[in-house]
């Protein structure tokens, strides 16, 4: 719980020192997995990357997840 917790606050302060950054060109992303589905957040010129990342990533759990489902029910048979 600890290590999600100074995750989390490493993940605020970044976000937030590159919204405050006036003078420069900032990006940030934050992709959120609830099961298959990505949940992305993001801000700056590079952010059709990320939500491109993510469709991959979330298309790749999806396949994972039905593999090993296929594998768990054979190895119950």
């Amino acid at each position: 719980m600890i290590g999600f917790l100074i995750a989390l606050l490493g993940i605020t302060v970044l976000t937030l020192a590159a919204i405050l950054s006036g003078g420069s060109s900032a990006n940030f992303g934050i992709v959120i997995f609830i099961g298959p589905v990505p949940i992305v957040l993001g801000a700056g010129p590079q952010v059709t990357l990320l939500f491109l990342f993510s469709i991959m990533l979330a298309a790749l759990s999806i396949i994972v997840f039905l593999l090993m489902r296929r594998r768990m029910e054979k190895t119950r048979v």
